[in-house]
């Protein structure tokens, strides 16, 4: 599974992005724990850091129909997926060659 996702390939991945989301109800009810955990997790569309992503993310959650450890899952794949937006939207402002106000000396 873990072939599926691949770097330069967000094109490909994109129309799996949806089925991705609309079938782990059915996943957690039809594998094992370990499995549907593993599935959840090496299937999370992690390369596409859109707010597309964000946005199933968050229908799945609130429909009531993923299990505990499922929705932890997901949530978890969900705020990775924000903190790179986050930080891809602070490196779109900085200014190549400054320094943060962090680091300044």
């Amino acid at each position: 599974m873990s072939g599926f996702i691949q770097p330069g390939q967000r094109d490909l991945l994109r129309p799996f992005a949806n089925r991705y989301f609309e079938s782990l109800p059915n996943l957690w009810k039809t594998r094992t724990p370990d499995t549907a955990k593993s599935m959840t997790n090496l299937l999370y569309p992690h390369l596409l850091v859109e707010e597309a992503t964000v946005a199933a993310a968050d229908r799945l959650l609130t429909d009531g129909t993923l299990t505990t450890a499922a929705r932890r899952l997901i949530a978890e794949g969900r705020d990775s997926t924000v903190r790179a937006l986050r930080a891809q939207a602070k490196d779109a402002g900085a200014v190549p060659g400054s320094r943060s106000p962090s680091r300044q000396p």
